[in-house]
């Protein structure tokens, strides 16, 4: 799958159904010591101390330039089982430096961003365009030197049910991404790491001239649905812990 960024915009309107299954995997008994939180790390000073910023619904319709996807129909409040979020949204269900550093070893460090699309692959579809726009949003950016980023996103829905639709329509739309011939920049086969019950994390590996370049995570925990966009030279096992992670995070 090859992505340029410069001709993002126009591939994802016209999305085509390319899809494919996935392996399944338990997140709960990963056993690879690669993939493992570092006992203990000396991360340098942590960046600003501001808070993750609460998105404000969009006020207006959706581009021209991103697919139109419906958001998921309204569902009875009623949780079901598998659910473990309980309280509010908070700062503290999003990844922060020090996680970051202790996953990776760069430093990052926080910042600010006004508009947030779902990624390279959704044109400029946010993630209230899939979850609709009453639902309580949060987003964070990560920055480290040389233009690299990690942006990660996460919303509350009423029920585990929605919070998986809203996921696996995410994650089609980062599958039919149409490739661009001669890109530099692309993401391979979506990964599936966690199928439990209400539970769900994928993540697609990104490359950059063959070189690994991060990748872009998909997870439903409960009631709530989240991204994360890793751009940073950091490979395929790094991005599988930094998204079950994100997962655990958003699920407390």
């Amino acid at each position: 799958m090859r992505i340029d960024y410069a001709v993002i915009a126009a591939a994802a309107a016209v999305l085509t159904g390319v899809g494919g299954a996935a392996a399944v995997v338990q997140v709960s008994n990963d056993s690879d010591p690669s993939t493992q939180l570092p006992a203990s790390s000396s991360a340098p000073s942590s960046g600003p101390t501001t808070g993750a910023t609460a998105t404000t619904p969009p006020t207006s319709a959706t581009p021209p330039t991103a697919a139109t996807v419906p958001p998921v129909a309204s569902e009875p409040t009623t949780a079901a089982s598998g659910s473990t979020t309980t309280d509010g949204l908070s700062e503290e269900n999003l990844i922060r430096e020090r996680l970051y550093y202790d996953v990776t070893r760069h430093s990052f460090t926080q910042k600010k961003a006004s508009f947030l699309p779902l990624g390279p692959c959704t044109g400029d579809l946010q993630m209230g365009d899939v979850t609709g726009d009453d639902v309580t949003r949060l987003d964070t950016v990560l920055a480290g030197g040389g233009g690299r980023e990690v942006v990660e996103q996460l919303a509350e829905t009423n029920t585990p049910n929605l919070a998986a639709q809203a996921a696996d329509t995410i994650v089609t739309l980062v599958e039919e991404c149409e490739a661009i011939e001669g890109g530099d920049f692309g993401y391979g086969d979506p990964v599936l790491v966690s199928s439990e019950p209400h539970h769900m994390v994928w993540y697609f590996p990104a490359f950059d001239s063959d070189s690994a370049a991060g990748g872009y995570a998909v997870f439903n925990v409960g009631t709530r649905v989240g991204v994360l966009e890793v751009n940073d030279t950091v490979g395929e096992k790094k991005v599988a812990l930094l998204a079950k992670e994100a997962a655990r995070l958003a699920g407390e």
